[in-house]
C-alpha cells in the first residue's frame, strides 16, 4: 500500500481507524484508515474506487470548531489486497480547496501524532518527530 518515499511530499504516519466514506457514483462505506499525511492518506475499502473519483472522508472521533472533520479527496490508486476478495487498498490524495481544509487536516494528522507519539520515538528505523508538530500550537488553527 506503500508508494515509494521519493514520490512523496509529506511524511506519513500509520493511524487505524474507522472513517466514513462517500463517493457520489459509487456509494458509501466505512473505511479502514492505515496512514496519514498532509498530502494524502491510505484506505482499506470494501469496493473498487477507480483512480480519479471523488470521495468525501468524515472522521467521527475528530473535530475541529465543535463539528466532525470531513475531508475532500481524489483517488490517486486501488488494488486488490492480498488478504480478502472483497477488499481493496486506496491512496487517497487530499484537495485543499477552501482555507479551512489546512485546519482539518491538521486536526486529523495530530489525532495521528497523538497516538504514535512513543511508537515513533522508539522505532528501529528512526524517525524523528521535530519538537514543534507535538504541540498543537504550532499547527494551523
Amino acid at each position: 500500500m506503500e508508494k515509494a518515499i521519493e514520490q512523496r511530499s509529506f511524511t506519513r504516519l500509520p493511524y487505524e481507524k474507522k472513517v466514513n466514506w462517500v463517493c457520489d457514483t459509487t456509494g458509501f462505506g466505512i473505511a479502514a484508515l492505515s496512514n496519514v499525511g498532509r498530502g494524502g492518506m491510505g484506505l482499506r475499502i470494501n469496493r473498487f474506487l477507480a483512480p480519479g473519483r471523488f470521495i468525501e472522508l468524515t472522521f467521527p472521533e475528530i473535530f475541529r470548531n465543535g463539528k466532525t472533520v470531513t475531508l475532500q479527496a481524489r483517488v490517486a490508486w486501488s488494488k486488490p489486497t492480498r488478504t480478502a476478495s472483497n477488499e481493496y487498498e486506496l491512496g487517497a490524495h487530499l484537495l485543499y480547496d477552501d482555507v479551512e481544509v489546512l485546519g482539518s487536516v491538521s486536526e486529523v494528522f495530530y489525532a495521528a501524532l497523538n497516538v504514535n507519539q512513543g511508537a515513533l520515538a522508539a522505532s528501529p528505523i528512526g524517525y524523528q518527530i521535530p519538537g514543534d508538530l507535538l504541540t498543537k500550537s504550532s499547527w494551523a488553527s
